[in-house]
């Protein structure tokens, strides 16, 4: 059965299908984004994105919040810093682990399985010690859609 966060039935929504959702290009020293639509749950299966540093020292995770913006899950990507002057690309997936340190162009988090959100919530970055040489790329999610 899949996890369900932020609506009490899934029989409202047809579907599924697969798809990939690609977030606005942010511009430096801007964390990345996305709202499911209101029309629309998805279930989260993985987000991967660049991101380019030549000073700080920033450590990525991922957030959700639901559509009254509390905040329901939040991944933390590798485990440690990234070091300055470094790219990497950054993944978080459904049971994967989190893997990835200082120096590593590689880094991971982990998603839970099967896990379901609603319309309204929001998928985002928080980078801890981002600064104005920190600059993602978009993001790309790969989700199944109910609409």
């Amino acid at each position: 059965m899949l996890d369900r966060i932020g609506f009490s039935e899934r029989a409202q929504f047809r579907g599924p299908r697969i798809a990939i959702v690609t977030t606005a290009n942010p511009a430096a020293n801007a964390e990345f984004t996305t709202t499911i639509p209101l029309t629309e749950a998805w279930q989260l299966l993985s987000v991967t994105v660049n991101l380019v540093e030549t000073v700080q020292t920033p450590w990525p995770s991922l957030t959700i919040k639901d559509a009254s913006g509390t905040l329901v899950f939040q991944s933390q990507a590798g485990t440690a810093v990234r070091a300055a002057t470094n790219t990497s690309q950054i993944t978080w997936g459904a049971g994967l682990p989190q893997f990835g340190a200082t120096a590593d162009t590689v880094i991971a988090g982990n998603l839970p399985e099967n896990l379901l959100l609603g319309p309204g919530f929001v998928i985002a970055s928080l980078t801890a010690g981002i600064g104005a040489n920190c600059d993602y790329g978009a993001a790309s999610l790969l989700v199944v859609k109910y609409t």
